[in-house]
């Protein structure tokens, strides 16, 4: 997702990068597209969006420019973005015409997802580190390299993120008929079961 800071502010979020992601496009003059009917270019609407939910989330924030022009140089984008514990896909996933007789049929809880691990960037492009934020169970863990420690969802929120990672609260397996209380303690099973290495010292 391009991180666009359109009022100039010092933070932006990762709903209205959604939003410009899966913004309706107007095609008009040279970018007209061609009618495999009429057979000739007409104006037309185009629009991104995801057309099946997954179980899990990756977004990618592109922190990272490079500019064409003069030496073609590399630039880190240090822009905040703002990003919930939860998120509601359902404005960004399968669309169903409303002309249609057969109406999409939104399971309770099946576009809902929740925040699980973050992977930060720290420092210059250059000379940066990588570290990581994984939720296991209610507890938030800082994982930098050997050092593993507890954190607040506070300082998780307040991160410079580069990859999120969200799960579904329901999820959903194909040719199975999980009841929501099943699908969440999937979901407890999915983020409880992987060991924590203990706090130590890096080498």
């Amino acid at each position: 997702l391009d991180i666009v800071n359109e009022k100039n502010d010092e933070i932006c979020t990762l709903l209205g990068c959604l939003d410009r992601f899966t913004k309706p496009e107007h095609l008009i003059e040279g970018e007209r597209a061609l009618c495999s009917r009429c057979n000739e270019r007409r104006d037309s609407i185009k629009q991104l969006s995801l057309a099946k939910l997954p179980n899990v989330l990756c977004f990618h924030l592109k922190r990272f420019a490079h500019n064409l022009s003069g030496r073609h140089t590399f630039s880190k984008i240090e822009t905040r973005v703002d990003f919930p514990s939860t998120l509601d896909m359902l404005p960004y996933g399968p669309q169903t015409p409303k002309t249609s007789q057969q109406q999409h049929q939104v399971i309770p809880g099946s576009t809902e997802y929740e925040l699980f691990g973050v992977v930060n960037h720290i420092g210059r492009l250059e000379t940066g580190h990588y570290t990581c934020f994984v939720r296991k169970d209610k507890m938030w863990y800082n994982i930098d390299d050997a050092t593993v420690t507890k954190v607040s969802p506070s300082v998780v929120l307040k991160s410079q993120a580069y990859l999120l990672f969200y799960i579904k609260k329901r999820l959903d397996y194909e040719g199975s008929s999980s009841s929501p209380s099943s699908s969440t303690a999937a979901v407890g099973a999915t983020l409880g079961d992987a060991p924590i290495p203990q706090s130590s010292a890096p080498h």
